[in-house]
């Protein structure tokens, strides 16, 4: 024991051969409540799940149409012209509108931007999967290509803000990350 003088209203303190700091050791009350202490974090992960596949399913589709470009235009009958602008115009109306749609979510709220990326994932695909042969072909092909790059311009920034803005859905995500 080592006694710090009249001056220490706790009086003297017990020095744990063990620490060097000279503070006690904890109990075994103590000890027990820390092994026992697991984070349980509120919440579930079907946000966090939801956003991940939303923006997987964007690239997805988005990058499958350079893939099958030249068949889709052959069983469309578009031209290589027409083909070579629906590649392109869903990243470009992602990129055009990335920014805008951001700060959209941060206004309107970001959940609510992600389901409306959500919805116009959707009826983009939709319109792609149901676009007809012939004259229509190129105007369901091109409107249903620039929803789904509407789409991924509100789900990447949305689903970015929801994961930042969230501490618990953030420490999910780290806490479940296989690295």
């Amino acid at each position: 024991m080592t006694d710090l003088g009249s001056d220490n209203p706790r009086g003297p303190i017990e020095e744990n051969p063990a620490s060097s700091l000279g503070r006690s050791a904890p109990s075994a009350a103590e000890q027990h409540t820390h092994a026992a202490t697991v984070v349980q974090l509120p919440g579930n992960d079907k946000l966090l799940c939801g956003i991940i596949l939303g923006v997987i399913a964007f690239w997805l589709f988005a990058q499958t149409t350079l893939n099958i470009g030249p068949d889709m235009g052959k069983e469309l009958k578009i031209g290589a012209s027409t083909m070579n602008t629906a590649v392109a115009i869903t990243a470009l109306f992602s990129g055009v509108f990335i920014v805008v749609m951001g700060g959209v979510a941060d206004r309107v709220g970001r959940v609510r931007i992600v389901s409306i990326g959500f919805y116009l994932s959707i009826v983009g695909s939709l319109l792609v999967g149901v676009a007809p042969s012939g004259t229509m072909a190129s105007a369901y092909l091109l409107t249903g290509r620039i929803l789904q790059g509407l789409s991924g311009a509100c789900i990447i920034p949305g689903g970015k803000g929801v994961i930042s803005y969230d501490p618990f859905l953030l420490r999910r995500m780290v806490m479940q990350s296989p690295l």
